[in-house]
């Protein structure tokens, strides 16, 4: 089986590079480099679609914001070419680096500014709204007792930025640092407008990225995945410099398991037999028996996200947090991350690549200490669920449709199990969305796909859903403010939730800015709150732990390991790096002898 799907892989991408020779009349542009990224991504909208590290990776491939964090963690320049800060108002001014959409026209400072109110309209779900509340006006423009135009953003010129603080006593470079999220990077107007819901779906609608790379294919009848160089990145309109400068590789191409029948890790493990005939140069997925056999030959990078699982609390079965409790204390967490290989087990939300405050040598984690113990036996877990009185049932364990995700969905489903539930483990992989629109002559509709466990998750259609919860900044508050009802990024938008409790009596105040698991908590939205007022990081990280700890007494979300990246890169393949995310970039990649690869060499 696995010889078979190798050589169909192989054929696949041999064909795909012919495709791609015949439509350009086989001219040398650089390397055509054969990777596997990792699973199929379903959106691309930098302000939305987080629910798995394989969408974010590919999102810093296609996206660039203002700055980059270097090994460091210090804030670099990547739009932006200089900034400086007034020394009477304390305003911030950035001045943007000459850099073209991929259609090529110019990335503006209003892209900027249209990309930041979007996050902030109330009406739209954004976990990344947090990390833009130091701005004037941002929290009350989220809450909407503000307007749009009030916010604290304007494009002065065609290439600068003037932003104004809530407060003068701002940290000036952890604001910075929030800046380099992928969240906040530039959306362009009239890519979005008119095509709102699907805009970031179809290969035809992403027709403006500002990052190093844009999609060139996107077909998921036939598992193609290409990016292609996009050569307005950093360019100046009158650079005479070679058509690599910038970016080195023509094309990244990946080729995603579309055939049913064939499981992922007979696919994946076609993949590495690729990858060791030196046909595929990278590799950033592995099946769970190769990431054993592989592990010592993997590049392994902590990330900036937890997998978790979250409880609808509106289900009567999770309404009582001493049950939350007790079904997240049987999982044992280094069994899990001996089950998955690359991860270290979760011993709180925030993992250690976040900061205390405003050094990366000080993680959060270690300032707020563990707070998740050994597990318990289901025997000691039985108990206690009787004493309580708890209500047995059945309920869906919602998980993406990977290997590692139903291996861990099975694992804790057996464990719940044994405590008296009944547990129904559903992967999920995509929701196929039609959009009729109405023409003069006929109606015409189109298709598209969507990531399920992003539409279950942001409609609150779940009762217990796994995903990569992200933190979208070294800054604990963007994450755990996910979690309040009046600092978090969600809608105001009451039709998107259903507190049973309250049901037709429910207010706005109720449902504003409410996360999808319908917690609430007085004495954590004081600590989130006291949390975004604080101007000293210090006293903010101190707030945060506090938060942290309510959180995880009351068990809304259940976390269970600290992902981790891994990829196999080729000996022929040189200068690979990785950005402080833990994804890689592939800006400077050099494939050696790539003309000889899939393609004639000059002159034959």
């Amino acid at each position: 089986m696995k010889r078979v799907i190798s050589a169909l892989l192989l054929a696949v991408v041999l064909i795909t590079s012919a495709t791609v020779l015949s439509s350009c009349g086989a001219k040398d542009n650089g390397a055509q480099i054969s990777v596997y990224l990792g699973d199929r991504v379903w959106g691309f909208d930098p302000a939305a679609d987080y629910s798995d590290d394989a969408t974010i990776g590919v999102m810093y491939l296609l996206y660039e914001p203002l700055f980059y964090l270097d090994g460091k963690g210090r804030a670099k320049g990547a739009m932006a070419k200089d900034y400086s800060f007034d020394k009477q108002t304390g305003d911030l001014w950035i001045t943007l680096r000459e850099s073209y959409w991929s259609n090529g026209s110019r990335v503006c400072a209003d892209d900027f500014v249209y990309a930041w109110k979007r996050i902030l309209d109330p009406t739209f779900t954004s976990a990344a709204a947090p990390l833009l509340y130091d701005v004037k006006n941002a929290a009350a423009v989220k809450s909407g007792a503000a307007a749009l135009d009030t916010l604290g953003v304007w494009a002065t010129a065609t290439d600068t930025l003037h932003i104004t603080f809530e407060r003068g006593d701002v940290d000036r470079d952890a604001f910075l640092r929030n800046l380099s999220g992928i969240a906040l990077s530039p959306v362009n107007r009239s890519c979005v407008v008119g095509q709102e819901a699907y805009w970031a779906n179809t290969a035809s609608s992403i027709c403006y990225t500002n990052g190093p790379f844009r999609v060139q294919s996107l077909d998921s009848a036939l598992g193609y995945f290409t990016l292609e160089r996009n050569a307005g990145y950093h360019r100046p309109a009158d650079s005479k410099k070679a058509v690599d400068h910038f970016v080195r590789p023509e094309l990244l191409r990946t080729v995603w398991n579309i055939d049913e029948t064939v499981t992922d890790a007979d696919y994946l493990a076609s993949v590495a037999e690729q990858y060791a005939q030196n046909t595929v140069f990278y590799v950033g997925e592995l099946s769970l028996s190769d990431r054993k056999a592989l592990q010592g030959s993997a590049a392994v990078r902590d990330t900036m996200s937890t997998y978790s699982y979250l409880f609808n609390v509106g289900n009567p079965l999770f309404a009582d947090p001493a049950v939350r409790r007790i079904l997240s204390s049987v999982i044992d967490r280094s069994a899990l991350a001996e089950l998955v290989t690359f991860a270290r087990p979760a011993t709180g939300l925030i993992p250690n690549t976040v900061w205390k405050a405003s050094s990366y040598k000080e993680s959060f984690r270690s300032y707020a200490g563990d707070r998740i113990g050994a597990a318990v036996s289901t025997a000691d877990a039985r108990s206690e669920l009787d004493a309580l009185g708890a209500r047995r049932g059945s309920f869906r364990l919602t998980c993406l449709d990977r290997e590692s995700d139903r291996a861990i969905a099975e694992y804790v489903a057996a464990l719940w199990g044994d405590l008296g539930y009944t547990v129904e483990v559903t992967p999920v992989s995509y929701h196929t969305v039609t959009v009729r629109e109405i023409g003069s002559d006929q109606d015409s509709a189109l298709t598209y796909r969507t990531s399920a466990i992003e539409s279950l998750w942001e409609t609150g259609n779940f009762d217990v859903i796994g995903m990569d919860y992200q933190m979208l900044s070294v800054n604990a508050l963007t994450a755990l403010a996910s979690f309040s009802r009046d600092w978090g990024g969600s809608t105001t938008d009451l039709g998107a939730y259903n507190l049973q409790e309250k049901g037709a009596e429910a207010t706005l105040s109720d449902y504003r800015a409410l996360n999808p698991t319908g917690y609430f908590n007085p004495e954590y939205e004081a600590c989130i709150a006291a949390a975004v007022a604080a101007s000293d990081l210090s006293a903010r990280a101190e707030s945060l732990s506090r938060a942290e700890a309510i959180l995880l007494d009351d068990a809304p979300v259940v976390p269970l390991l600290f992902n981790q990246t891994f990829s196999l890169c080729s000996g022929d393949l040189k200068k690979v790096n990785t950005n402080y995310w833990g994804f890689p970039v592939f800006t400077e990649a050099k494939l050696k002898d790539y003309r000889n690869r899939f393609f004639p060499s000059d002159g034959e």
